[in-house]
């Protein structure tokens, strides 16, 4: 595995914190920028968990 690839997986967000992030733009708790910022996320990912998230309900 490549360094980055290494550094991306221990700061991704575990599927269950994905899971809550999804919830949480879903339902507009918290702007998406916000959320984005403070997990060090794209927006882009956590709409792409917003898609996987309904398709999971």
């Amino acid at each position: 595995m490549k360094s980055s690839s290494c550094v991306a997986a221990i700061l991704s967000p575990s599927p269950s914190e994905r899971q809550e992030l999804a919830l949480q733009v879903f339902t507009r708790t918290e702007s998406v920028t916000n959320l984005a910022k403070e997990h060090h996320v794209s927006r882009k990912f956590l709409y792409l968990q917003v898609l996987l998230f309904c398709d999971q309900i």
